[in-house]
């Protein structure tokens, strides 16, 4: 029971950071395409 409960809550901020990751990239992605435009 504890080791399943450990298993899910680890499934839940993997996810998370997953997330997160994705969507720090984005923003990465959105200023480098800003920045190719104000110099183009």
């Amino acid at each position: 029971m504890l080791t399943d409960m450990r298993i899910s809550f680890v499934t839940q901020s993997g996810i998370i950071l997953f997330i997160d990751n994705i969507y720090y990239n984005i923003n990465i992605f959105v200023v480098v395409i800003f920045l190719l435009l104000l110099l183009s």
